[in-house]
């Protein structure tokens, strides 16, 4: 330990081919002995090297408890929409979707979420049932931005919510009527 303290290894002059697996472990390196305006090589790291721990699921993206690199396979997965249980109350878990759909087979409302981060964005499809009559309220935390106040009536209509969390008590949305 200390033997070696200011020399400089040439360019070069270790390749990844030279390093035994764990030859360099983090508690080996002093503070400041990596020049952090060195580069490294194109494609030294690629995406098959890295073992699939380190890796974000969709779900770990979607409920930001990872802090991993995302593909953008996984990114893809997490916006596909997911089907929410239609109730006289709903209340989202937004640590579980980004975009959803409701069957609206009851009137209810969309109570404020659960788990919501500053920053997300998403849509919220309604589809109305067999007869179509269905409405859909709003908890307090749920502000209108738009001109549209309430769910398109007729069997088998949508109406997109489209949202956006402000913070973890407001959340702006926006209702369209899909033709």
């Amino acid at each position: 330990d200390g033997a070696v303290v200011t020399a400089k290894i040439g360019d070069l002059a270790v390749t990844s081919a030279k390093l035994a697996n764990s030859a360099v472990i983090a508690g080996k390196l002093a503070d400041g002995a990596v020049d952090t305006t060195a580069r490294l090589a194109d494609s030294i790291v690629t995406f098959a090297k890295m073992a699939a721990a380190a890796i974000a699921s969709a779900a770990e993206f979607i409920s930001n408890t990872a802090s991993k690199v995302l593909t953008p396979a996984a990114v893809w997965s997490a916006a596909a929409p997911i089907a929410i249980t239609d109730s006289a109350t709903i209340t989202p878990n937004m640590a579980t979707f980004i975009n959803a759909t409701v069957a609206k087979t009851i009137n209810g409302t969309l109570a404020n979420p659960d788990n919501p981060k500053p920053g997300q964005a998403g849509f919220i499809v309604f589809t109305q049932d067999g007869v179509g009559d269905k409405t859909q309220a709003f908890g307090a935390n749920w502000k209108n931005v738009g001109s549209k106040t309430s769910l398109k009536t007729g069997v088998r209509k949508k109406t997109r919510l489209d949202y956006s969390v402000v913070s973890t008590g407001e959340i702006h949305f926006s209702l369209t009527w899909v033709p």
